[in-house]
């Protein structure tokens, strides 16, 4: 609109200009006039939403398929009036003349982003979640001027159970053109990895068979939209690699190290019509039969966001004292309890093969040789609701559990929650460029702000 521009500008806080639950977002939105008007309403709104949307054709007829989550919204209010004001949603702060003259003028923001449960931002073919900034201003028989901004929003782990080390195995009876049998252990040193980290994958394999076996991995993501009953899946591999052959009568112990690219798109959990899934499967090829194999669920984080321990490399989860074992008193809490620890049960997948998949769970003890002691022994409280009530066999394709609360985490600084301010709240009024310059980034975020009487 000539004579008349609005933009929005935030500080980052990290390198990588990313932001996540918990964090503050500050900045400032610029209204610049070449002459006086009257507003009826100034605000700038944070909101985080997920959208789906795609058609499908039924009978010579278009079915639209379409469904929105909201994960949040706040404003702040520069100027209201009447049916504006008020509303859970709003928050306080300076509200201004609502006639403004012409020159730049600068009015700062600062919102703190939930501490809810949310996926990540993501943009693909049938849907998206995005995390905005948007800025309107009103007025009467005009035209609205608005502006946005996007903000990378990543998610923070949710639960120790991403650091537990998974371990499966998976038997099978030979027919037809193969006789004998083969057995196969296998672990992953856990759950959760980093865009382009490492995966260490130990299995024994154990081929009383007729026949060499040749050991194979690979790692599925799966996509799936969600709207109106009804949903849209796709796939794919990330990578597929073969190992070397297993030669009959032999037992082998193998320990294999799978990159992840650095590029892959982190897992989306928390989304009730988005899900970004990914599994790795170990398997023996067996010709003319189907594979016996071990399916573990893994979590993709983005790399370098938020470290998560990683247990030192042994066979089967037999990782250091203490990195698996009960949080000490000093750790970030709340944590799970002993039923939210397991995270997944030990089901017998049917078939012509036993499969049992369950977290690996080794500390270590003061008497080495006295007898392991039971898990209820372990933790206390078998009894509280697990973290996952309705988890699938493992074998089963596509899925990923959602967590029922959320849990607070170390911030990145290491002080073990995220910080609050410490200077003296305020909003100041804005600034022209014939008075005041714009400050810079000043290290506050005012909650609540003070109520200043409008100019």
């Amino acid at each position: 609109m000539p004579g008349k521009d609005l933009s929005i500008r935030y500080d980052p806080i990290n390198e990588a200009n990313t932001f996540s639950r918990g964090d503050f977002v500050k900045g400032r939105v610029i209204l610049e006039l070449n002459k006086e008007i009257k507003a009826d309403a100034f605000f700038v709104k944070l909101k985080g939403d997920a959208n789906v949307r795609w058609t499908e054709r039924h009978n010579d007829k278009n079915r639209t398929y379409s469904a929105h989550e909201r994960y949040f919204k706040l404003k702040h209010y520069f100027i209201r009036e009447g049916s504006e004001a008020g509303g859970s949603e709003v928050t306080c702060g300076d509200t201004y003349s609502n006639v403004v003259p012409p020159g730049t003028h600068v009015y700062e923001f600062c919102f703190q982003i939930p501490q809810g449960l949310m996926p990540p931002s993501f943009k693909g073919h049938h849907g998206k979640i995005t995390y905005r900034l948007e800025a309107k201003l009103s007025r009467s028989w005009k035209f609205p001027l608005t502006a946005s901004t996007e903000l990378q929003f990543v998610s923070r782990p949710d639960g120790t159970e991403l650091t537990v080390p998974l371990a499966g195995e998976a038997n099978k009876e030979m027919s037809l053109f193969t006789s004998g049998s083969v057995s196969m252990k296998a672990n992953t040193e856990k759950m959760a990895y980093m865009q382009g980290e490492l995966v260490i994958v130990t299995a024994a394999v154990k081929n009383s068979s007729s026949r060499p076996l040749k050991i194979k991995y690979s790692l599925q993501q799966r996509l799936k939209y969600i709207a109106s009953g009804s949903s849209k899946t796709s796939s794919h591999y990330i990578f597929k690699e073969v190992g070397d052959p297993i030669p009959t009568g032999q037992n082998q112990t193998i320990t294999k190290e799978l990159q992840l690219p650095s590029d892959v798109q982190p897992s989306i959990v928390h989304c009730k019509i988005i899900k970004l899934e990914y599994t790795l499967k170990v398997y023996l090829d067996v010709p003319y039969a189907s594979d016996p194999e071990i399916v573990f669920p893994l979590v993709i984080l983005p790399r370098g966001q938020f470290p998560l321990s990683t247990p030192s490399r042994g066979p089967f989860g037999a990782g250091q004292p203490g990195w698996n074992g009960p949080p000490t008193h000093n750790a970030a809490g709340p944590y799970p309890d002993a039923s939210a620890s397991g995270v997944y049960p030990s089901p017998t997948a049917p078939g012509p093969y036993q499969h049992h998949f369950t977290p690996s769970m080794q500390p270590e003890f003061s008497n080495p040789n006295a007898p392991p002691p039971t898990y209820s022994e372990l933790y206390p409280t078998p009894s509280a609701p697990a973290l996952y009530p309705n988890l699938p066999p493992p074998t089963a394709q596509g899925f990923y559990p959602a967590p029922s609360a959320p849990g607070q985490y170390p911030n990145p600084n290491g002080s073990g929650s995220f910080p609050v301010p410490t200077a003296p709240g305020y909003n100041p009024p804005p600034y022209s460029t014939t008075g005041n310059p714009v400050p810079s980034a000043p290290e506050y975020c005012p909650d609540p702000y003070p109520t200043k009487t409008p100019q």
